[in-house]
């Protein structure tokens, strides 16, 4: 299009595609894409003229990352391979950025620079000179240097600590680049670069407050005991909603600058618990379920904070964080106890961090899991009042997602322990297809009698539900009943639902009443879903869509409760307070998840 504006006109129909630039005499757009190879393409420099005939492909060898045309036509510099999307710092592998120099004439290519490390984004200069981007000064930091052909000597242009320079590009004359986010240009004559400031009128539009429906952004769906209202996580809002569909929605916090997280509604109905980064760092708050002020309950824990759980009585809430550490804080006081933690990581998609916790009905007791040195998840109990803390397993199987029924005679969890050893006619290879079973612990060694854990003969107590093994996950236990999800094998699409919360799943959801031992599979896959505190009700997250309704009409008529209407939902948004907590949320998450804890030895508050 002219760089004075005008109308966008299409030249390449094929694969996606990077451009590199232009050809010296203008007449061509010069652009990377992986378009020629039988299952595997292979990323090649092309060129297309101006009107959009077909694309011709630069003959530099089997694969070409970036290439650059001397002002003479003569020469290609190019690299043959390079890893510049990935952002990968100080890389020396076998991917990394070699300049090359191809004699059109002649025909031949010879290697010009022998750094080990990344020499990127060939330039020329209208005078023949050459400009690159390495990594070879003091500290790898990318920057600009100029290369002598005919020694091979290269020298710095920028010497930059701070950011990285990014995506030069040069009209021979001229560099501009990116570094710190901020535009700047370098004349390579007189080595003195400078930051640009931009100025684009705009009336802003984009930018100013508008109303929407936050349904397309729903995170997480609770419902009160009784099943009469929901509490809707969406946008980072939280809102309240009646059942009824005449019911008139409420939302709760109407912060559009701060992100609340992880809603639960009290056992009583009457608070609903959660986390808002309103203070600067995540902690929890508490407000009425029906709206009104809210109480900070301060942490002073300053990282990453994960789901709450309500314990039945009321009055203590039970969170993890990204340490793998468990803690229960008193809802009256504020008073904040760290419960376990574990060292261990387990990378799958389920349990990167502590989620698997749950009260009994007792409000002493608590049932939770962490990764052992194997890899292996252990299920402990502890009491709360006197510290008391038991292996319920041992390590030798996979264990996860222990949860208390409501009645309080048995504990359910999940074990890796299904060894049924099938041959994988794809891979060639042993696996283990359905591995996931049920497992039931009888908590006293006696059927009658009020709540209580008998310790010793634990294990001795433990059985396996009458459950077909499989890929079995979100266990959850209400009234004499036993609900999870399950899929039929976890491919790449399926794994990929985890991280699509509004997307279309494959999981089916399973309802097992251990009196009469009689499941039920609903025909339609869910997303999420769960039981209401009392256990009376239960909702489910389908393809964007959310029901609710009594348990007992889903086990009578074997299909999804009543749809809510979610089109009575209504968010302001104001654009520019949202940007400004996805900043602070990507610091604190930079700052909580970075490989290196020392942040590769920035000043990580410094640079905020």
């Amino acid at each position: 299009m002219p760089a004075g504006g005008g109308t966008p006109r299409r030249l390449t129909w094929r694969a996606a595609c990077t451009v590199q630039g232009w050809s010296p005499d203008g007449a061509r757009v010069l652009f990377r894409a992986a378009v020629q190879g039988d299952c595997n393409p292979m990323t090649q420099v092309w060129s297309v003229d101006l009107q959009g005939h077909e694309p011709q492909v630069l003959p530099l060898g089997k694969t070409a990352f970036e290439a650059a045309i001397s002002p003479d036509g003569s020469k290609v510099l190019f690299n043959p391979t390079g890893i510049e999307d990935y952002f990968w710092k100080r890389y020396k592998g076998g991917m990394h950025a070699e300049l090359w120099l191809e004699d059109v004439k002649a025909g031949t290519w010879r290697r010009v620079t022998d750094h080990p490390g990344k020499d990127a984004y060939p330039m020329w200069t209208a005078q023949g000179g050459v400009l690159f981007l390495s990594d070879r000064g003091e500290g790898g930091f990318s920057n600009l240097h100029t290369l002598d052909l005919t020694t091979g000597a290269a020298r710095a242009l920028t010497s930059y600590r701070d950011f990285d320079v990014q995506w030069p590009a040069t009209d021979g004359h001229k560099v501009v680049f990116v570094k710190g986010g901020f535009l700047h240009l370098l004349d390579p004559a007189t080595g003195e670069a400078r930051r640009l400031e931009i100025t684009a009128p705009t009336d802003g539009w984009r930018s100013g407050p508008r109303t929407l429906n936050p349904k397309d952004y729903l995170q997480s769906v609770r419902l009160a005991p009784g099943g009469k209202s929901l509490v809707l996580e969406a946008r980072g809002e939280l809102f309240s909603l009646p059942a009824d569909a005449a019911g008139f929605p409420v939302n709760l916090t109407r912060t559009p600058g701060v992100r609340e997280r992880f809603p639960e509604i009290s056992p009583d109905g009457k608070r609903v618990a959660y986390l808002s980064d309103a203070s600067g760092e995540y902690d929890l708050y508490v407000r009425p379920a029906e709206g009104g002020p809210a109480t900070r309950l301060a942490t002073g824990l300053a990282t990453t904070l994960y789901r709450l759980s309500w314990s039945p009585d009321g009055q203590k809430l039970m969170f993890g964080d990204k340490s793998f550490s468990l803690y229960v804080m008193d809802v009256a006081t504020a008073r904040l106890e760290r419960i376990d933690g574990s060292s261990n990581l387990k990378n799958d998609e389920f349990t990167w961090e502590v989620a698997d916790y749950a009260w009994a009905p007792d409000s002493t007791w608590i049932a939770y899991s962490y990764p052992e040195a194997n890899r292996n998840n252990r299920i402990w109990l502890y009491n709360v009042k006197t510290k008391q803390k038991v292996a319920l397993t041992d390590g030798f199987f996979d264990s996860l997602n222990p949860c208390f029924d409501l009645d309080g005679t048995t504990l359910y969890y999940l074990s890796y322990s299904n060894f049924q050893v099938r041959l994988d006619a794809g891979e060639m290879n042993a696996i283990e297809p359905n591995p996931v079973q049920v497992m039931a612990v009888r908590l006293r060694d006696t059927e009658a009698g009020p709540f209580r854990i008998d310790v010793d003969g634990l294990r001795d107590r433990t059985s396996l539900l009458p459950l077909k093994p499989g890929n079995i996950f979100h266990l959850k236990a209400g009234k004499g009943l036993v609900g999870y999800s399950t899929v039929e094998g976890w491919d790449d699409s399926v794994v990929e639902e985890v991280f699509r919360p509004r997307g279309q799943t494959k999981w089916q959801l399973h309802l097992y009443e251990t009196g009469p031992r009689k499941e039920t599979v609903l025909p339609d896959p869910v997303a999420d879903w769960g039981f209401s505190p009392d256990g009376a009700g239960i909702h489910v997250r389908r393809a964007g869509a959310v029901h609710a309704g009594p348990v007992q009409a889903v086990l009578a008529s074997r299909a999804l409760p009543e749809r809510i209407n979610l089109d009575r939902l209504a968010l302001t948004v104001v654009p520019r307070e949202e940007w400004k907590q996805i900043f602070e949320d990507a610091w604190r998450w930079y700052r909580d998840f970075f490989y290196d804890a020392n942040m590769h030895g920035r000043d990580w508050k410094a640079d905020h």
